[in-house]
């Protein structure tokens, strides 16, 4: 069986729904038909790239971007991540009205990933980069995640 074909098995079988619920007086747009589903594309396109990273890298960009293939390992983990989450979870803020969280939460990595790209840059290149925005998205992902549980569970003491 092929990985893409297993894919979608392992999707079908762990999808799971997430109701919409009352934020206030009114209804939310936080109806998320599949938190797995969201990731479809991202995992197949992983799925891929990790599959043979250098034969993608000489098909699309010539023999001299081969030895390339783990910087595209990072960033194609640093997109599985933020396509899964990180949108989902930016779009769920603004559905609550909180863009200014969302600003927020954009200006922190803006900066942290400035800083971390003078540091690892330096150090370790273009993989440096790479390094330094994954690890930047994995943080505000997980920050974003924080908020959104704190922000539930206060409503859900609201409504009482």
């Amino acid at each position: 069986m092929s990985r893409i074909r297993k894919t979608f098995n392992a999707i079908k079988k762990s999808s799971f729904f997430i109701s919409a619920f009352k934020v206030g007086s009114g209804q939310v747009i936080a109806q998320f038909f599949s938190l797995v589903s969201v990731p479809i594309l991202s995992r197949i396109y992983s799925d891929v790239a990790y599959g043979d990273t250098p034969l993608i890298l000489h098909i699309f960009y010539g023999e001299k971007y081969e030895s390339c293939s783990t910087i595209m390992r990072v960033l194609c983990l640093n997109f599985m991540i933020s396509a899964s989450f990180r949108r989902l979870f930016g779009n769920a803020i603004a559905a609550f009205k909180k863009v200014k969280i969302n600003l927020l939460h954009n200006v922190i990595a803006g900066a942290l990933n400035i800083a971390l790209d003078l540091i690892f840059i330096q150090r370790m290149g273009s993989m440096g980069a790479a390094l330094a925005t994954t690890i930047v998205t994995v943080f505000i992902t997980i920050l974003e995640t924080v908020y959104i549980l704190g922000f539930l569970k206060k409503e859900e003491i609201k409504r009482g």
